[in-house]
């Protein structure tokens, strides 16, 4: 905690008592970015070095330092600067500059995208896998958002399903693309909408989203093994390419397993210096998520900035204010010339922009 003085005198003498040390905290004092606190001891101020670790748990990663001010010891208690989030802002260069029928999936340490080819045999579906809040929900808003961005909504729709922990694409909702949302078993549905496409010439591209696919199985049952079993043996030929993420791999029918899959591990970084073993919570501030990818090889991580569900509901509200809205087509008629889009950097040139929470997985 960070704030109130009364408070975090108490929390001090607590640590001090548990730690064995003979000090008596008489008085506390706010210097800004650090907090004053006034010792009654006959301790040599090295004693106090033990308390660091505990003073960084209690005070969300302050330092300690002390000085002598006769009569007292003043241990100072210096707040963390907290770092911005890697976050969708910092890569949106990356983003303005896609291909068609690409999405991002991250940046190298050097800085150089990584793209996700969505109209290609080859890449017709692909899994996200990782433990819990490891990014996997953030990884899906940022290849959909990025698809999106890409490729006009009358070459590429959407359909979005997500299990019964909660909505985490709900943000993606309002873009023009999407032409199918649902919650729980409704794979089968889905399906039955894909299989009855009709019309002359190249149907749109339709990007299926999948959220806690795992969960989706377990509710939807045989039919909906059979559906998702569709999904990635007949997708490709009908234009559909899949992009899922699973918690448990264990829990997916084997050959789901054997899919392109990029595995997401979350690595906090700042000014906290984290001990092997030591419990750290994923969304600390400064947090960034590293995967590995097979393509690019066993070495090379790339980083995955935060799309957090603020932030992407921003870039979705600037596309739609400053990107013309071109409506789907129905199937296998001709689409008009395309007029040329506004000129406008980025969503991030706005005076407002949200709060870069790391509000969701």
């Amino acid at each position: 905690m960070w704030g109130d003085l009364a408070q975090e005198q108490s929390i001090l003498q607590a640590l001090l008592d548990a730690a064995g040390l003979p000090a008596e905290v008489e008085r506390a004092a706010d210097h800004g970015e650090a907090h004053w606190f006034y010792l009654r001891t006959t301790l040599d101020p090295a004693a106090f070095e033990v308390l660091r670790p505990a003073v960084a748990r209690a005070f969300d990663g302050a330092t300690l330092r002390w000085r002598p001010h006769a009569p007292w010891l003043v241990l100072e208690i210096v707040r963390a600067t907290p770092q911005r989030p890697f976050a969708l802002a910092d890569v949106w260069s990356h983003v303005a500059a896609l291909p068609r029928f690409t999405a991002l999936l991250g940046v190298t340490p050097e800085n150089a995208p990584v793209h996700l080819t969505l109209d290609y045999p080859d890449n017709a579906s692909l899994l996200v896998s990782g433990g819990a809040q490891s990014g996997k929900s953030n990884l899906l808003r940022l290849l959909a958002l990025s698809a999106a961005l890409s490729t006009p909504p009358r070459e590429l729709r959407m359909a979005l399903l997500h299990g019964p922990r909660g909505d985490n694409l709900h943000a993606l909702r309002t873009l023009p693309h999407v032409w199918h949302v649902a919650a729980r078993p409704a794979l089968p549905a889905l399906v039955e909408r894909l299989r009855a496409r009709t019309g002359g010439g190249q149907p749109a591209l339709v990007l299926v989203v999948i959220d806690d696919v795992e969960d989706i199985l377990v509710r939807s049952g045989v039919r909906g093994e059979k559906a998702l079993d569709w999904l990635l043996s007949e997708g490709a030929a009908h234009h559909v390419m899949t992009v899922m993420a699973a918690r448990a791999l264990a829990h997916l029918p084997a050959h789901l397993r054997e899919l392109p899959r990029v595995h997401l591990t979350a690595a906090p970084v700042g000014a906290q210096i984290v001990k092997a073993g030591e419990a750290v919570p994923p969304r600390v501030q400064g947090a960034q998520f590293v995967l590995r990818h097979a393509a690019l090889g066993d070495e090379t991580l790339v980083r995955v900035p935060w799309c957090g569900a603020r932030a992407c509901a921003h870039v979705v509200t600037w596309y739609k204010a400053h990107r013309p809205i071109v409506e789907p087509l129905p199937e296998g008629r001709a689409a008009p010339e395309e007029a040329a889009a506004e000129e406008v950097a980025s969503p991030f040139d706005e005076t407002e922009i949200p709060e870069l929470t790391l509000d969701d997985e």
